[in-house]
């Protein structure tokens, strides 16, 4: 199993908020060095989630949805603990995980839905970002959202997932602040 307090204590604590989306090789190789077996256990094993706490699913989904996507960085396997880190999150939601905690712990709850490119998932998840996180954090969850109604996808993802874009995707990758 995993020691949930270790991974919170490191993300919030040994790290800042500036590391958390910076891309960055040595925080990138830090994570991988430290957590890539976590990660991978959480990856291969089935999520039995009768006895887990708060911290326990918050730990779980930062594994899979932010250590992934250092570890695995510009590699498909970034993104394979999306699915199970965004039903985690709806786990939490139904849970009322998010009444209690600062803004820093709701995002990382919500992150998931932030990275899913299914619009209905952005679409159930902004009235959680607007009332839990704060408004920095909402307004990422709405760009998010409006790259996906527009494009169906995350244009930037494209070439790891071997995906062909499409002429206005490549034209918004060109502006600033298109990839996140």
């Amino acid at each position: 199993m995993i020691n949930s307090i270790m991974i919170l204590d490191f993300w919030f604590k040994e790290c800042t908020p500036k590391m958390w989306f910076k891309k960055d090789k040595e925080f990138d190789n830090l994570i991988k060095n430290r957590f890539q077996k976590i990660l991978e256990f959480c990856l291969e094993n089935k999520i039995n989630n009768y006895h887990f706490t708060k911290e326990d699913y918050l730990s779980w989904i930062i594994v899979l949805d932010q250590f992934s996507r250092n570890i695995y960085r510009n590699q498909i396997k970034s993104f394979a603990g999306d699915e199970k880190a965004l039903k985690l999150s709806k786990i939490a939601i139904k849970k009322s995980f998010l009444k209690s905690n600062e803004d820093n712990y709701n995002s990382f709850f919500l992150m998931p839905f932030m990275h899913s490119e299914k619009l209905s998932d952005h679409q159930f998840s902004l009235p959680f970002f607007k009332k839990y996180t704060n408004k920095k954090t909402y307004d990422s969850a709405q760009r998010h959202k409006k790259v996906i109604e527009t494009f169906s996808r995350f244009p930037h993802r494209n070439e790891i997932l071997g995906r062909k874009s499409t002429k206005s995707e490549l034209e918004f990758l060109k502006l600033p602040g298109s990839k996140f």
